[in-house]
């Protein structure tokens, strides 16, 4: 997909433009098109329930997670 057709696709999309939204003092120094692909590959794919680890004690970190909706409870 061309830079041109993804942004399109993204301001015309609600989610997609709310997420970018949402994030845009992460995005303020990105280009476009790398702004395109992070917002089109990562968009949310995980929700989880109220009380379910988001990273289990002593396992691998293997994602980014932006947490836009909840609170989150961190312990060392």
């Amino acid at each position: 997909m061309t830079d041109r057709l993804q942004t399109e696709v993204i301001q015309q999309t609600y989610q997609f433009r709310r997420f970018e939204r949402n994030l845009s003092h992460f995005f303020d120094e990105c280009e476009q098109g790398f702004i395109n692909e992070f917002i089109i590959e990562l968009f949310c794919r995980l929700q989880l329930q109220d009380g379910a680890p988001v990273i289990s004690y002593s396992s691998r970190v293997q994602s980014i997670f932006f947490i836009m909706n909840s609170r989150v409870e961190v312990y060392n």
